[in-house]
C-alpha cells in the first residue's frame, strides 16, 4: 500500500529521500539549491502556550529570508535529529492555524485582512478565519504545530474560495495572502513527508493558481515605483519547481505500480512544463536542451495526450514564426494553457510585425488590418508598432481606411507606414497586457479552474468560445489533436472562411497585376532590343531629284 512517504518511507521524489530536481534537500517539494541563510530572533513564549493543545512556540526559531527566490522549505530538526536522516512527524492540528500561533499573532497585531472578524481590527480573529502563516521553522517542531491531512485540505479549499469571495478586494491582495499561506501548506506536507495522491492533488492546485495569477496580475508587475506589485519571476520560478516535484512524484508512483484517480492530471502538468520552456520570458531563462530532456524521460502515454500534443504544436508554431498557427492553437487551448502561452504573445506579434515591415512593399496598411494580423486591439497594435520604431500616421477618410465598425473605430484613419522606418528592438520589453482572448476562456469562478472536475481522461476544462476574429484559419495538422470545437463557433468558422476567400481573391488579383506588369516589361525590353537590328536590315529608297536640287555635272579627266 502507498503510505504517502515514497519508497521505504523516505523523503520526497528521489529514492534517496532527497529533493527532486535540486540538491539533496530533505523532503523537498520544490527543488533547487539553498542560498545563504541566517537565523532570526527566538520568538517570546506566549502565556499558556502549552495549554489546550497550543504548540510550544517558545521553541520555534523564525528565520528571515535573505532572498525572495529561495526555496520555500527549510531544513527541520525534530527531536535533535535532522529530517534528512529519515525522521518525520505526523501532524495533529485539526484547524487551519494552530491556536498558539493565532493567539501570538493576535497579540502582535499580525492578523491579515482575510483573517479578521472586524476589517479594521488587526488583533481580532478566530479558528474559522486564521490560517497558519509561513515561517522558516528550523528546530523543535511538535505534532500539534503541524496540520493533519484533513486540515490541509480544508485550508486549501478555504484559500481558493477567497478568490471568488469579496469582489471588492483587489486580486493582488488575495494573491499575496494565498502565496504565503500556500507556502505553509507545502511546508506541512514536507514536514510529514507526504508524497501520495493527496500531495499530488494539492500541488496540482497550487500550480494552477500560480498559472492563472500570471495572467491576472500581468499588468501589476512589481517595479521601482510599485515595489508591492506582482513578482512574476518568483512566481514562475516556484511554479517550475512545483511542476518538477510533481514529475518526480508521478515517476515514483508509476515505479511502485500505484494507480491514480486523476488520469489526465499528469499530462496536464507535463504540458504546462513544456509550455513554460518554449522560450525565455522575463527573467526566467530557458535552455534549449531542457525540453528535449523532458521529452526523453516522459512515458509514451503522456506524450500522446492531447494536452502534450498541443504544447508541442505551440512550440513548433512559435519557433517557425507562424503567428496564424500559434493563435489558432491559443484559441483551441484551455484557459490555463492560454495563460502560459500569453507569456509569448508580445514576442510572436513583434516578430510578425518585423516580417511585415521587411517583406511588404512600401505602402500604408490600415491599422485595423494590422490589429487583425497581430490578433490584438488597434490600440495595442499601434503601441507595439511605435515601440519598435515604426511610423503610424492619421489620414483622412479614403481608400486606406477600413469601413466603420466597432472593431475599427479606434483605428479609423490610422495607417502603418511600411518601410518608412527600420524595425528596432528596444532594451525595454513591451508592457504585457491582459488578453481578451485568454479572459474569454475562464470559467465563471476561479475555483473551477483550480479544482476542475475530472471528466474522462483529461483534466482540462473546456475552453470558452473566443471572440470572433477576421483571420484566416489554416487546416489542422495531422499531428495536432486539439479538443473539438463547440457548435457555438460555427458562425465564426463561416466568417473566417469568407475572410479567407476574400484574401485569396485579393492575393490572386495582386499576383495577376504583378504578372501583367512583368509581361509588359518583357515586351518593352524585347522591342527595344529588336529596333536597331530592324533599322539596319531595312533597304534604302533612292532619293527623288527635286527642283531645288542642283544639276549634275560631268567630270572630265
Amino acid at each position: 500500500a502507498d503510505d504517502g512517504r515514497g519508497p521505504s518511507g523516505r523523503g520526497f521524489g528521489r529514492p534517496d529521500g532527497g529533493a527532486p530536481g535540486g540538491s539533496a534537500r530533505p523532503g523537498g517539494i520544490a527543488g533547487g539549491e539553498r542560498k545563504g541563510r541566517r537565523r532570526g530572533k527566538r520568538q517570546p513564549t506566549p502565556a499558556g502556550a502549552n495549554a489546550g493543545g497550543k504548540g510550544p512556540l517558545e521553541n520555534v526559531v523564525v528565520e528571515e529570508e535573505e532572498e525572495e527566490d529561495e526555496d520555500d522549505l527549510a531544513d527541520v530538526v525534530v527531536g535533535g535529529e535532522n529530517r534528512g536522516g529519515g525522521t518525520h512527524i505526523i501532524g495533529t492540528c485539526v484547524l487551519m492555524c494552530p491556536p498558539g500561533e493565532r493567539e501570538l499573532r493576535m497579540r502582535k497585531n499580525d492578523i491579515e485582512l482575510f483573517e479578521r472578524r472586524d476589517p479594521n481590527d488587526r488583533n481580532s480573529s478566530d479558528e474559522t478565519l486564521a490560517v497558519k502563516k509561513y515561517t522558516r521553522i528550523v528546530d523543535n517542531v511538535t505534532p500539534d504545530m503541524v496540520r493533519t491531512r484533513d486540515a490541509l485540505a480544508m485550508t486549501a479549499s478555504y484559500l481558493y474560495g477567497l478568490l471568488d469571495d469579496r469582489p471588492e478586494v483587489p486580486f493582488m491582495l488575495k494573491s499575496k495572502f494565498l502565496w504565503d499561506r500556500l507556502r505553509s501548506v507545502r511546508q506541512d506536507l514536507s514536514l510529514q513527508a507526504i508524497t501520495d495522491g493527496f500531495a499530488e492533488r494539492l500541488l496540482e492546485q497550487m500550480a494552477r493558481f500560480a498559472i492563472l495569477s500570471e495572467h491576472e496580475l500581468c499588468e501589476e508587475t512589481a517595479t521601482v515605483t510599485n515595489p508591492d506589485g506582482h513578482n512574476s519571476h518568483l512566481n514562475v520560478e516556484q511554479l517550475a519547481k512545483t511542476l518538477t516535484s510533481l514529475r518526480h512524484m508521478y515517476d515514483d508512483r508509476a515505479a511502485r505500480g500505484v494507480g491514480t484517480d486523476r488520469p489526465g492530471a499528469e499530462a496536464e502538468m507535463f504540458a504546462f512544463q513544456l509550455l513554460l520552456r518554449i522560450d525565455s520570458h522575463g527573467r526566467y531563462n530557458v535552455q534549449k536542451s531542457e525540453m528535449l530532456n523532458d521529452l526523453r524521460s516522459a512515458r509514451p502515454a503522456v506524450l500522446q495526450s492531447p494536452d502534450v500534443q498541443l504544447a508541442l504544436a505551440a512550440n513548433r508554431a512559435y519557433h517557425a514564426n507562424n503567428i496564424i498557427e500559434f493563435f489558432r492553437l491559443v484559441r483551441s487551448a484551455s484557459y490555463l494553457q492560454a495563460c502560459v502561452l500569453h507569456k509569448y504573445f508580445s514576442k510572436v506579434r513583434s516578430r510578425a510585425l518585423e516580417v511585415v515591415n521587411a517583406t511588404y512593399g512600401k505602402q500604408a496598411m490600415p491599422l485595423a488590418e494590422v490589429a487583425r494580423l497581430l490578433h490584438t486591439s488597434a490600440e495595442e497594435a499601434e503601441a507595439l508598432a511605435v515601440h519598435h520604431g515604426l511610423t503610424v500616421q492619421t489620414r483622412r477618410r479614403g481608400k486606406h481606411n477600413a469601413a466603420p465598425s466597432p472593431e475599427t473605430d479606434s483605428a479609423r484613419g490610422k495607417v502603418l507606414m511600411i518601410r518608412e522606418a527600420g524595425f528596432i528592438e528596444p532594451a525595454d520589453e513591451f508592457p504585457i497586457l491582459r488578453s481578451p482572448i485568454v479572459d474569454a476562456k475562464r470559467a465563471s469562478t476561479y475555483l473551477a479552474e483550480i479544482v476542475p472536475r475530472q471528466t474522462g481522461n483529461s483534466a482540462r476544462s473546456p475552453p470558452k468560445s473566443p471572440k470572433p476574429l477576421a483571420i484566416p484559419k489554416p487546416r489542422v495538422a495531422a499531428t495536432v489533436s486539439p479538443p473539438e470545437k463547440a457548435a457555438a463557433v460555427s458562425g465564426l468558422k463561416a466568417k473566417q472562411a469568407a475572410t479567407e476567400a476574400d484574401m485569396e481573391k485579393l492575393r490572386a488579383a495582386v499576383a495577376a497585376k504583378e504578372a501583367e506588369i512583368k509581361r509588359r516589361k518583357q515586351q518593352l525590353a524585347a522591342a527595344q532590343k529588336a529596333e536597331p537590328a530592324k533599322a539596319a536590315a531595312a533597304p534604302r529608297e533612292p532619293r527623288a531629284v527635286g527642283k531645288s536640287d542642283p544639276p549634275a555635272t560631268a567630270t572630265t579627266s
